[in-house]
């Protein structure tokens, strides 16, 4: 009798809500004020949106995502090979991270190992030196035989001059190896000074540092477009001074929107430690190179949690970035100072 009457009232909503085991499912969604909200119906407005349809018998969460347009199926095409090319570059450098650390103890090993390489090529730029001085040197003696022939009237012989031909090219040769081993002194010393301030970084924040050599799982906030469908925090800048001095400005703005310190800073990126609290803002900005144009991608996380969520879902992080886009045009536009802080 107890499930015939269930059934009966279960015809009408008041019924849903009299038997035990019948139960609604609920909806979660996020609005674009960032608030969050919990219903059993669903807003025609939302229809659109992403939300969550929580099973209040089995608990269990089902994403549900909202009809998109060709324009945001563009928009999600181009994030997701931009992310695809920041995972990259992050990959590649936790592996440097990861072997630098496994291949030395100490900055002094580094050091040892630097001088050691130094001393190889010094080593090798000698010898060719010596046999450069020694085809000068023949060079010299033919040069006098040809001009001795020519005093006396007589035609420098063919094989003279081909030999001297050859000297030349061989000196010539030997000049190039110097100048080669002295390039690539300067690239070692310059790559290993730059180890040898990553070793350093690594070591003194070793707790920060350990969370960018994990795999990262914090929740990202959502990607917006700007008015002209471009993505919001995807900046196109041309390769030289001008990208340049939006890297400059960039670490910048990093330094003053994240709550989480800055652990990685490279030519290519620019990371801060993954949001432990939910109420931090972790940013990674990739300079993802092109052929004209590169590309500075911002990236913005957050704890994986549901305050996490609405904190990336929020007017914060939005105005994050779209302060990006505006601190990096203001700065651009004025070269010798500095531009505002923005949002």
């Amino acid at each position: 009798m107890t499930s015939l009457r269930c059934f009966f009232l279960g015809l009408g909503a008041a019924g849903l809500l009299l038997c035990p085991g019948v139960k609604a499912d609920t909806y979660r969604w996020v609005d674009q004020q960032g608030n969050v909200h919990y219903s059993d119906q669903l807003p025609p407005e939302q229809a659109t949106r992403p939300r969550e349809k929580l099973n209040a018998q089995t608990r269990k969460k089902e994403l549900i995502e909202g009809a998109k347009t060709p324009e945001q199926l563009a928009r999600e095409k181009q994030l997701k090979q931009l992310r695809a090319e920041q995972e990259r570059l992050l990959e590649e450098q936790r592996d440097r991270d990861l072997s630098l650390l496994r291949t030395y103890r100490s900055e002094d090993d580094l050091v040892l190992a630097l001088q050691g390489k130094i001393k190889m090529i010094d080593s090798q730029i000698k010898l060719t030196a010596s046999n450069r001085q020694r085809q000068e040197e023949i060079l010299l003696g033919q040069q006098q035989r040809a001009a001795a022939i020519e005093r006396q009237g007589q035609s420098i012989p063919k094989n003279l001059l081909d030999s001297m031909e050859t000297t030349r090219r061989q000196k010539a040769s030997y000049q190039d190896q110097i100048t080669n081993l002295e390039a690539e002194k300067q690239a070692i010393t310059v790559r290993f000074t730059k180890d040898i301030a990553r070793f350093k970084a690594l070591k003194s924040g070793q707790k920060e540092m350990g969370l960018s050599l994990a795999k990262r799982e914090p929740l990202l906030a959502q990607e917006k477009s700007t008015a002209d469908g471009n993505l919001l925090s995807a900046i196109a800048c041309s390769i030289g001074t001008v990208c340049d001095r939006a890297w400059e400005l960039t670490k910048a703005y990093v330094k003053d929107h994240a709550t989480t310190p800055l652990i990685t800073e490279t030519e290519r990126i620019l990371q801060t430690a993954n949001p432990v609290e939910d109420r931090d803002i972790a940013l990674t900005v990739t300079r993802i190179a092109g052929k004209t144009e590169d590309i500075l991608f911002l990236d913005v996380r957050c704890r994986s949690s549901s305050l996490g969520e609405e904190l990336c879902a929020g007017a914060q992080v939005k105005e994050i970035r779209a302060g990006f886009r505006q601190y990096l045009e203001a700065g651009l536009k004025n070269p010798s100072g500095e531009a505002s802080h923005g949002p």
